[in-house]
């Protein structure tokens, strides 16, 4: 009750009564009565009511209002404030990176570590604004990060492709995601570097004209030859609309299925085709998946170059659907696209499986043929969707490989060998089912049993080894035992950070150095010193992002056994329950 009773003394309708020296006395005085008022003492029933009924009033709710507005609007001023004193800098850039055209960078920024990265939504207007003049673009960001000993350390995201502008901000949201995880795995830590802010965020986009299927195309001859497609004369850029409704109602049995009337007064209350962007990407077919969860999947086949083949284009990985379509996409003139319906793949690709031609019932997964219908189902129940789709596409002439993930010539610091060896017991017949006379059966009476182990750990760095030997009948208890044991051993050794011991001959080569020790390409300016944490010696002059990823961060305690699959990991699997340590202590 006491913003009522601030309301009443500020418009007048009440007032404290004071003495003669203006000390304030315990009573006060509401539309000429008085009532008894201690600002530390409970209210009287009677204050209470009239309070009550002033509360209610029409007068006492304006005023509340007013008062909330003028505290909203002291909070926007406040904002607006903050928000100009920590305004970062837009400025428009060219972009560094090939086949981006368009960049812009955000400077000045005021924010502390990775909250910096903070800034990036407010660019949603401005790439919605960029989507909207274009069928679609490609966007990464590339982020300057200054850490606490100066220097500058650089990331970037993956590149993304964004073709609707509901997805402006999940892909903003996943871009910044990126530079986070790449900044936790870069192990900076362990290098006494903390990033102390963002200086920095480059945004590199650019158009990307996706194949986006629309209106009718008439189809090639060598395919409308075969009479395996249906394709529909639409006027608009709803062909596969048409093309799944076609197969989902059966409309290929109806005559002229590539007719619009068939489709123009179809009342579709089985398939859901909401947030359906017209002409349909392939992102917009997994949208159209998820949204018919089980219901409907799809798979894409397109011709292969200039040659009158077919291949996969995009398979679903949605299994035992109700309805699965097989579309075709092609190309007309001004890149534009069209699917069509395949209605017997069979049909369409069978004489590229062999040139006999008899029927052949095609896998629509893996493109495999097989001379009954019995033979196909049998292929896909053992598990084809498991595997992607292939198609074997050699190299162009003068086209070369590189190798590129550098932190993998980084040497297992430690390495087990481990070996069980077993006593050959009495097979106890109840162990077994009952053996039938009648027919062929092998007769079990010896069973391999382990008596003990033998581990030995390697260690790469110092050339140091260390055993472990025991005998008994828990042999695989006590093997686990042990190799979680050694992992810990292992793990806080691998904590340890030896500062670098650098010899006169380590500065001469560090100073003469022209190209990095770990990736072998040209260092410029780029200049670090790389060395081990575990003993401090000087290894070698590195980038400062090849030092950074040269690391143990993904080590695996590797263990090698003789004759694992065919014997040793018998034992291992009986007792794969005692495994239950979050690290993978094996290889």
């Amino acid at each position: 009750m006491d913003s009522v009773i601030k309301h009443t003394i500020t418009v007048g309708l009440g007032k404290i009564k004071t003495n003669n020296k203006g000390k304030e006395l315990k009573s006060i005085v509401i539309n000429d009565k008085t009532y008894r008022y201690n600002k530390d003492k409970p209210l009287s029933q009677t204050l209470k009511n009239t309070l009550s009924k002033i509360e209610k009033s029409n007068k006492y709710r304006a005023s509340k209002i007013l008062n909330q507005a003028s505290d909203k609007n002291k909070v926007r001023s406040a904002i607006k404030q903050y928000a100009i004193k920590q305004k970062a800098t837009i400025t428009d850039e060219q972009s560094a990176f090939k086949s981006y055209v368009n960049a812009f960078s955000i400077s000045n920024i005021n924010m502390k570590g990775l909250r910096g990265l903070s800034y990036l939504k407010y660019q949603e207007d401005r790439i919605k604004q960029f989507l909207n003049r274009n069928t679609g673009m490609k966007i990464l960001i590339h982020v300057d990060a200054l850490s606490t000993k100066g220097d500058t350390i650089t990331f970037k995201s993956r590149r993304y492709e964004v073709l609707n502008t509901d997805d402006v901000a999940d892909v903003i949201s996943k871009m910044a995601q990126d530079i986070e995880l790449q900044i936790e795995n870069a192990n900076l830590s362990k290098s006494n570097i903390v990033i102390e802010k963002i200086s920095k965020i480059t945004v590199n986009y650019d158009k990307y004209n996706p194949t986006r299927a629309g209106s009718y195309i008439e189809l090639p001859k060598w395919i409308s030859s075969k009479k395996a497609c249906i394709n529909i004369k639409n006027g608009d850029n709803k062909c596969l609309k048409y093309c799944v409704q076609c197969s989902a109602f059966k409309i290929y049995e109806k005559d002229n299925p590539e007719r619009m009337r068939h489709y123009n007064k179809l009342k579709d209350n089985i398939i859901n085709w909401e947030c359906m962007n017209y002409p349909c990407s392939r992102k917009d077919i997994d949208r159209f998946e998820e949204l018919n969860s089980g219901l409907v999947s799809i798979n894409v086949y397109k011709q292969f170059n200039e040659e009158e083949q077919v291949k996969p284009d995009r398979t679903t990985k949605i299994k035992n659907a109700k309805y699965h379509v097989n579309l075709l996409i092609i190309e007309g003139d001004d890149n534009k696209y069209h699917y069509v319906l395949i209605k017997d793949l069979s049909r369409l690709m069978g004489i590229q499986y062999n040139k006999n031609t008899k029927k052949k019932h095609m896998c629509p997964h893996c493109l495999k043929g097989f001379h009954s219908n019995d033979k196909l189902c049998n292929h896909m129940q053992k598990g084809c969707l498991v595997i992607d789709a292939q198609q074997i596409q050699m190299p162009k002439k003068g086209d070369t490989i590189h190798f590129k993930n550098n932190n993998r010539k980084f040497k297992a610091p430690y390495v087990m060998y481990a070996d069980f060896e077993c006593l050959t017991t009495e097979y106890r017949p109840s162990m077994s089912k009952p053996i039938d006379p009648n027919k062929s059966f092998t007769e079990k009476y010896q069973q391999h049993k382990p008596c003990g182990y033998q581990i030995t750990v390697v260690n790469s760095i110092t050339n140091e080894t260390e055993s472990y030997l025991y005998r008994g009948s828990d042999c695989m208890q006590h093997f686990v035992k042990t190799c979680r044991d050694i992992r810990i051993k292992i793990m806080e050794q691998l904590k340890v950070n030896v500062p670098i011991i650098m010899t006169q001959e380590d500065e001469d080569n560090f100073n003469n150095a022209t190209h990095c020790g770990i990736c072998e390409h040209e260092l410029n300016d780029d200049k670090v010193r790389d060395h081990c944490h575990m003993t401090g010696n000087y290894r070698c002059c590195a980038h400062s992002k090849c030092n950074l990823l040269f690391n143990h961060k993904d080590f695996k305690i590797l263990i090698f056994f003789h004759n694992l699959k065919g014997y040793d990991s018998h034992f291992i699997i009986c007792n794969a329950h005692e495994f239950h340590s979050k690290k993978r202590l094996m290889s």
